[in-house]
């Protein structure tokens, strides 16, 4: 199973996930924090990279929990072009972290 390659351990602090590639936060969107999974999926000849954006509260009725795919190149211009936009995991607030959680299959 092929994986993308994790953003600096700096931003991989306290109990962040294995499974976790990379962390975004742009607070001007409703769908603030944006979280990469590391694993690759092909399908139909195609790979893609998992992610989600969320607000503070993704799993609230007005919240925003919006799930996406994109190809692993197009994930390495994302982090190109919002490197100042990296945050650590330990920065997240709680029910973002219960998500990604819930997303990876851990116990929230």
């Amino acid at each position: 199973m092929q994986n993308v390659k994790r953003c600096p351990v700096r931003f991989r602090d306290a109990d962040c996930p294995d499974e976790v590639a990379d962390i975004f936060d742009n607070p001007q969107f409703g769908d603030r924090y944006t979280v990469f999974l590391r694993k690759v999926y092909e399908y139909h000849g195609q790979k893609f990279v998992f992610y989600r954006g969320m607000s503070e509260a993704p799993s609230s009725p007005q919240g925003v929990g919006l799930s996406g795919e994109m190809s692993p190149w197009e994930l390495s211009r994302y982090r190109d072009s919002n490197r100042r936009k990296r945050v650590a995991w330990s920065t997240l607030p709680e029910k973002v972290k219960a998500c990604v959680r819930q997303d990876i299959g851990e116990e929230g």
